[in-house]
């Protein structure tokens, strides 16, 4: 599974957490991993969590300083919100996705290690395979003059438009039908 997010990161690690201890003898995955596992998925949630806070906090603020500047008199200002001090739960250490990505890596050359342990563990994606046959694309496309509103104009030579009541296609070419613009 590619892990491209910090929300994707720690969505795997909840896998792990949960399913670890159940696949450990099989991909020879260590009580330290097991713990360090746990401790960065804490670590992660703290995080995010707090920089919510703070964001939210930060945005009360910017309110405050907005309504100090040029306000309505008879609107109360906010009160200011609580700042808490940073706890983490850990010390934080940098480069949890590397970490986490090495022992995937390790986990995966097991000998005992399979398609299943890895989705389960959120290395791996159930992935389905997709007919093409079976997709049909979905286009909606909609005019960017305001004027003349229409589903689809486009000027040509000369300052005529053209336009379309009704796009359907499988490929990128659309029916055009002429058509003048109103006065």
């Amino acid at each position: 599974m590619r892990i491209d997010t910090y929300q994707k990161l720690i969505e795997v690690l909840t896998l792990q957490v949960a399913n670890l201890p159940t696949y450990q003898a099989a991909i020879g995955a260590t009580n330290q991993e097991l713990q360090d596992v746990t401790d960065a998925l804490d670590l992660l949630i703290y995080l995010r969590d707090y920089a919510d806070l703070m964001d939210a906090n930060k945005q009360t603020v910017f309110q405050i300083k907005q309504a100090v500047f040029n306000g309505d008199k008879e609107e109360p200002i906010a009160a200011f919100p609580v700042f808490p001090p940073a706890a983490p739960p850990h010390t934080p250490t940098a480069d949890l996705l590397g970490d986490a990505q090495a022992r995937h890596r390790r986990w995966k050359s097991a000998a005992g290690y399979t398609e299943e342990i890895g989705i389960a563990l959120g290395i791996e994606e159930n992935s389905q395979p997709i007919a093409p046959e079976s997709v049909k694309p979905n286009i909606q496309v909609s005019s960017m003059f305001i004027r003349f509103p229409c589903p689809i104009a486009a000027t040509q030579e000369c300052g005529t438009f053209t336009k379309c009541e009704k796009a359907q296609a499988s490929s990128a070419k659309l029916p055009l039908a002429k058509a003048n613009p109103p006065k």
